[in-house]
């Protein structure tokens, strides 16, 4: 009987080891797969800090452990978004070689590269805004109705954010903000149009305002400004604002003093921004790049405090000399400060 006993151990020592091989076998490769885990992640790591500026060169070292020890793990981790104001001009034939029919794509093409998610266009009539919106898959559009007789609208990105059902609405820019009417001094019907959207990502909410002030009329600018603020403040209350537009006056006149007093809640993005201002520091006048001017700003994107701005941009973008629009793309990279 122990003679028995003795074989059968004997007979079951190899399998023994055989398994216990195998099993450590296993775990090496586990272990190789999540080097090599760890190996692409550093690669897409300095994909993404790369493009932020702070920390590319700690990553060049290739040491994983870097990522979480530089002290920039809140900035790099911010979820953000583009903004955009941009006046894209009416069809106009006098333009000649920059007419629409020849610059739609460029238009086109700017947004999408920059991928903002929430677009405030100027001076965008019905069969440009269907060029557009044959190009940009991705994005929808708020406005540009007839009822309004002017052609001021949002444009949003369907895959960053969405828009918030029955939230948008129009007023025009007059004594009378409820009936269609050319205000004050003005030449043209002026409107303010706004629409709630909610971040896909994190779920705050964003509340944006669109407009286009007249290029005559003094008296008319400066009422539009403080009738703007009172509409953000009704329709809005505390919740995050962004305010962009062409709103046809520059940094030292009665308008933007009003949008930047201190009880007015808003703010110039280019002054919060964290990094520094990207792109010329004045406007276009025209089409020619060898012609840019000297001139001020009149586009503007105005945030309230419930907005953190992580950079500023005038886009100078341009094709064979000539800029896709008489005026520059404003943008801001911004983070809705949450609630949490």
């Amino acid at each position: 009987m122990n003679k028995f006993l003795l074989i059968l151990l004997l007979a079951l020592i190899p399998c023994v080891v055989f398994v216990g091989c195998d099993l450590i076998n296993t775990q090496d490769k586990e272990e190789e797969v999540i080097d090599d885990g760890d190996g692409d992640g550093e690669d897409n790591s300095d994909d993404d800090t790369g493009d932020d500026g702070d920390s590319g060169d700690d990553n060049d070292d290739g040491s994983n452990g870097d990522d979480g020890d530089d002290g920039e793990g809140e900035d790099v981790d911010a979820h953000t978004l583009n903004v955009m104001t941009f006046n894209i001009r009416g069809d106009k034939a006098v333009d000649g070689v920059n007419q629409w029919e020849y610059r739609k794509d460029r238009v086109a093409d700017l947004i999408i590269k920059y991928e903002p998610a929430i677009l405030g266009l100027q001076e965008a009539r019905p069969p440009q805004l269907a060029d557009l919106e044959s190009r940009l898959y991705d994005y929808k559009t708020i406005g540009g109705g007839s009822r309004a007789g002017e052609y001021t609208v949002i444009l949003y990105n369907t895959s960053m954010v969405e828009y918030i059902d029955s939230t948008w609405d129009f007023i025009w820019l007059s004594e009378t903000p409820y009936q269609q009417s050319v205000g004050w001094d003005a030449k043209h019907v002026r409107i303010l149009i706004y629409a709630q959207f909610r971040d896909l990502e994190t779920g705050d909410t964003i509340y944006a305002f669109n407009t286009h002030y007249d290029h005559v009329g003094s008296e008319a600018r400066e009422k539009s400004a403080s009738l703007t603020l009172n509409t953000i403040a009704d329709v809005s209350g505390d919740d995050p604002v962004i305010l962009m537009g062409d709103f046809n006056h520059t940094e030292d006149e009665r308008p933007y003093s009003i949008f930047t007093s201190s009880t007015s809640g808003l703010k110039n993005a280019y002054y919060e921004s964290e990094t520094s201002h990207s792109g010329p520091e004045t406007r276009s006048s025209g089409f020619s790049v060898a012609n840019h001017s000297n001139k001020k700003p009149i586009d503007f994107i105005f945030i309230n405090d419930q907005i953190r701005v992580k950079s500023h941009a005038f886009i100078d973008d341009s094709h064979n000399g000539y800029y896709p629009s008489d005026h520059m793309p404003v943008m801001a990279e911004i983070e809705i400060i949450s609630e949490d």
